[in-house]
């Protein structure tokens, strides 16, 4: 978040923020509550204007078969592209599409993933066992991580 001494320096901008202090994705896990120990871990990337809980459904299937699955919120390419004024929408999903944001998206995957190692179910995920899963422009997420 940008702070209101920056903003009166003329700071307006969160791209303008160091990496490390700008908004990043928002994620949600789903694992077996009873038998918290996984094997290997999915990630879950949505497409331009979807959510984190977009595919929740997968997320709780797949935690009844002991897998754990991380789903990802891109801000900038998430569903608030959908918002605001409708006859925006084009220019919003165009810059949504930009390289800028592909980026940051393989950014925000990295951060979400360093954020799960370091918290209390880092040592339930193999690290040599995650597998990574979108859909449209998800999948090109997770192509670019790869």
């Amino acid at each position: 978040r940008i702070t209101e001494e920056e903003r009166r320096r003329g700071l307006t901008k969160p791209e303008d923020l160091p990496w490390a202090r700008r908004d990043h994705a928002l994620f949600v896990c789903y694992g077996p509550y009873d038998s918290p120990r996984y094997a290997c871990a999915v990630v879950v990337e949505h497409g331009i204007g979807g959510s984190r809980r977009g595919y929740g459904y997968l997320g709780r299937h797949l935690a009844t078969h002991g897998v754990m699955s991380l789903h990802l919120q891109h801000v900038g390419s998430d569903r608030a592209v959908w918002g605001g004024n409708p006859f925006a929408v084009v220019g919003r999903l165009q810059a949504a599409a930009q390289e800028a944001e592909a980026l940051a998206r393989v950014r925000d995957l990295g951060f979400a993933l360093d954020r799960l190692f370091a918290g209390p179910l880092g040592d339930a995920v193999d690290p040599a066992r995650i597998v990574a899963a979108g859909h449209s422009y998800g999948a090109n997420t997770t192509l670019l991580a790869a």
